[in-house]
């Protein structure tokens, strides 16, 4: 992942001169350059307001907040504080409670309540995780045997996959095992992150996140299945019948588990673009007739996504996007019903 090479930068800028032309190539090449500058200062500014936010607390600490508190709760009260506390009525019906009686608002979490919640839920997560691991690794053996038959099954006769390493047969099962776990507790990983935001989100809209946290989990389990049975085959057939005479390919079991964990993890997040697409047109972000204009960025963004993820072939990089890029026009397909339909301004009366 992230091992870039040139067969991959030279596919990305043929894709992005057929698609973009000579013409708009200049302008989105100065567009992804302001973008990474926007970045940038994103990042600066969320920097400096999360140190904002901790010297204000930290200055809260160091104040003595009782006499403050007990001013406050005089003033809600209505009580003047060189007065004599006013008599005890009890409120007509059509009267207005008084402002003790009103509810205080909650709280407004400081940036260590929001630590210790994200603290708590990634204690949760790393159980979860453990508990699947040490449930399936005494079948450490058999899941490495099952995930690396697509290349098996492409072998000539009389050769074997082989560890170089001293550590290799022990640490590629036990590395895969883990993977396996995390994929496994993805719905509970997803499902804790959506806990650390769901209380911004309003009542009315929880309903639908709560089917697109699904159709995540979903999608990401899809992607996964897509490159295992159906990429792999097609990708080690062509790589083995591409074999030159007198060389004998026997793959080392480490590099092959790299190798099918990153296109896995690849083709998981890449099969959340429908997902994605939906959120940013549901959010108001953009709309889909903005997406539609910009489909041939995309699908140079595609190539791009494509090279980062996957190993440095373009065999890889061109099967994920692809498919990344029909994902998008999925995605676009499902967000026509929540797009705001453009209002036309009324034709004006003529007739006389």
């Amino acid at each position: 992942m992230f091992d870039i090479g040139f067969s991959e930068l030279l596919l990305v800028g043929l894709v992005a001169l057929l698609v973009l032309g000579p013409e708009r190539l200049p302008i989105a090449a100065r567009n992804a350059g302001l973008w990474l500058g926007r970045a940038k200062r994103a990042m600066n500014t969320l920097k400096a307001q999360v140190t904002q936010e901790l010297d204000h607390e930290h200055l809260l600490q160091s104040i003595d907040q009782q006499p403050l508190r007990q001013l406050e709760q005089q003033l809600r009260d209505g009580i003047r504080l060189d007065a004599a506390p006013p008599p005890e009525t009890t409120p007509s019906p059509g009267q207005p409670a008084p402002m003790s009686d009103l509810p205080l608002p909650a709280p407004r979490l400081s940036v260590t309540g929001h630590l210790t919640r994200l603290r708590s839920r990634l204690v949760r997560c790393v159980l979860a995780i453990l508990v699947v691991f040490c449930a399936l690794f005494p079948f450490a053996q058999q899941l490495y045997s099952f995930v690396s038959q697509p290349l098996r099954d492409f072998l000539p006769s009389g050769a074997t996959m082989i560890a170089t390493g001293v550590t290799s047969p022990f640490l590629a099962p036990l590395k895969l095992t883990m993977m396996i776990a995390l994929f496994i507790s993805m719905p509970l990983l997803l499902h804790q992150a959506w806990g650390m935001i769901a209380p911004a989100v309003y009542r009315q809209e929880r309903r639908t996140a709560a089917w697109l946290l699904a159709a995540s989990v979903v999608l990401f389990y899809a992607g996964m299945a897509f490159a295992f049975f159906l990429v792999f085959p097609m990708m080690f057939g062509f790589f083995t019948s591409v074999t030159p005479d007198g060389v004998a390919m026997m793959t080392d079991i480490a590099l092959y588990l790299d190798f099918i964990l990153a296109l896995l993890l690849a083709f998981g997040l890449a099969f959340e673009i429908p997902v994605a697409t939906f959120l940013v047109i549901w959010a108001g972000i953009t709309d889909v007739q903005t997406l539609q204009k910009s489909r041939p960025y995309v699908i140079v963004g595609c190539f791009v996504v494509g090279m980062l993820l996957t190993p440095p072939d373009v065999f890889s990089q061109t099967m994920l996007a692809v498919p990344m890029w029909i994902l998008f026009e999925l995605g676009l397909l499902a967000s026509r019903s929540v797009s705001k339909p453009r209002t036309e301004a009324p034709e004006p009366d003529t007739a006389g």
